[in-house]
């Protein structure tokens, strides 16, 4: 259903929309009381079809009024607070010379509010409470007259998704790390088997303990790196293919990419610590034999 809203001057500086044609009201028209109006894009696309509305007029009540901007499509999203495809705005004072005719779909008077650049939401809820309760003369006794909704629906939805999701994801993760680990320190003591005659020749040349144990600890790390590598780049292709869907942006942080390889060489280390230590203190002439 569409409904017809009246505003203050400042609304779409609280609620930031993008015009597919034209502009807000201006100061001017907003203090006249111009009869202009801002309509949602399905009600545009109902009244003119994909003609461009603007100068057009419109009748409300008996009055017309005149078309000066058309809101960008939205279509439906779960953080909208209202719908702005099925909305026609005009200035509050405008509105008031209609009275009841004007429908609000939050309630009959709503303050829309956001926390400056260095103000908390806390901080901001104080200052508005102690502002009306000032303008209704209320006494330190008396109990509010008013409410203040905070928008954290979406917060605490949001919150319980990904607090399940990282949940899932850190049981998942470890159960990978264990497996990976299994896996790598497999593969390397097959590394290791295969090429026992190669190290006992190196240890027969004069190659030290620790030189072989630092060889298969690097073939071991690089393994992980490579495997990590291309986990990563799932995840980030998985990522962006959300961000398209989603009606908001999600994106890898540098501190999950620097986690993600720290940990794959964390676990080419510990998997391949045991098979460098057998390889390096091997000894040479029965490794040879081998």
């Amino acid at each position: 259903d569409s409904y017809i809203l009246g505003v203050s001057d400042n609304f779409f500086q609280i609620i930031s929309k993008d015009f597919k044609y034209g502009r807000f009201l201006s100061p001017a028209e907003y203090s006249t009381a111009a009869p202009k109006t801002i309509l949602g894009y399905e009600v545009a696309l109902e009244l003119f079809g994909d003609k461009d509305p603007l100068g057009e007029k419109v009748k409300f009540k008996g009055r017309y009024v005149e078309i000066v901007g058309v809101i960008d499509k939205e279509g439906e999203s779960m953080i909208n607070i209202m719908n702005f495809d099925e909305i026609a705005i005009i200035g509050l004072e405008f509105a008031r010379n209609f009275g009841t005719f004007v429908k609000n779909p939050i309630n009959d008077g709503t303050i829309l509010a956001k926390a400056g650049a260095n103000l908390s939401i806390g901080e901001m809820q104080d200052q508005i409470t102690g502002v009306l309760r000032g303008y209704r003369r209320l006494s330190p006794r008396d109990n509010d007259s008013f409410a203040i909704n905070r928008l954290t629906l979406l917060d605490d939805i949001l919150s319980n998704f990904f607090g399940v999701l990282n949940l899932t994801g850190f049981v998942i993760g470890i159960f990978s790390i264990f497996v990976g680990m299994f896996s790598v320190a497999n593969i390397m003591f097959v590394s290791v088997k295969e090429r026992t005659s190669m190290i006992g020749i190196k240890k027969a040349l004069g190659a030290s303990h620790a030189f072989i144990l630092v060889e298969f600890l690097i073939e071991s790390i690089i393994l992980c790196l490579v495997g990590g590598g291309i986990g990563l780049l799932f995840v980030y292709a998985l990522v962006s293919g959300l961000s398209l869907i989603l009606p908001f942006e999600m994106f890898l942080s540098y501190n999950k990419i620097i986690l993600g390889v720290s940990t794959s060489m964390f676990i080419g280390v510990v998997a391949g610590v045991i098979p460098a230590i057998k390889a390096a203190f091997m000894n040479p002439v029965e490794a040879i034999r081998k």
